[in-house]
């Protein structure tokens, strides 16, 4: 089975994209197929609320958002790629959220690393995560003094590294969710560096 991804590029796009009215093109890719997936995003702004629709390959999926998240982006990115591996149920009428990027970040993460990636979040330091990709995910966590978070860098490749670098504060469950959400962007980036070459 063919996955299909959003490509990078379309990320902070669609950050711009969700402020406007109009219809926008993109492309989905797969690691699999050398061809693409255009398809249109529609967004049609209001007083209370924001439409977004996703035309792909003869289907129309729209969700309302009565108010827009902070990282919207991903919010639609998520939406989009589930739009186009199938996991849209059309009786669903509940806004997509950022938990299905997590629960799909979470299922690319093995039992052990899990474990050790829990560890780092408790006491801070440094670990690598060998995800069978080919190159480690490298992560450094800092515990913050001040209020109750971590400091992440997390990283992959060789050169150019792709990384990410953020401060999150909250308890220990929430701030795994975010570091595995950024794992989880990690793969899809690398996945797409290793679709372009």
């Amino acid at each position: 089975m063919n996955l299909w991804f959003v490509e990078k590029q379309s990320l902070p796009l669609f950050k711009a994209q969700a402020n406007l009215n109009g219809t926008f093109n993109h492309k989905c890719f797969s690691l699999q197929a050398a061809e693409k997936i255009p398809y249109q995003l529609t967004v049609e702004r209001a007083a209370n609320a924001t439409t977004f629709t996703v035309e792909m390959q003869g289907q129309r999926h729209s969700t309302t958002l009565k108010k827009q998240p902070k990282r919207i982006e991903m919010l639609l990115a998520a939406f989009v790629e589930n739009v186009a591996n199938g996991r849209i149920d059309p009786c669903d009428q509940s806004p997509p959220t950022l938990t299905t990027k997590r629960k799909q970040a979470a299922e690319k993460v093995p039992g052990e690393h899990v474990r050790k990636l829990r560890t780092l979040i408790t006491n801070g330091g440094f670990g690598s995560l060998d995800l069978g990709m080919g190159r480690p995910i490298l992560i450094a966590l800092h515990r913050t003094r001040s209020r109750q978070g971590v400091t992440a860098i997390v990283g992959s490749g060789e050169h150019p590294m792709h990384t990410q670098c953020f401060t999150v504060y909250g308890v220990d469950s929430y701030v795994f969710d975010l570091v595995l959400e950024s794992i989880g962007h990690l793969i899809s980036s690398n996945a797409s560096a290793e679709h372009a070459a």
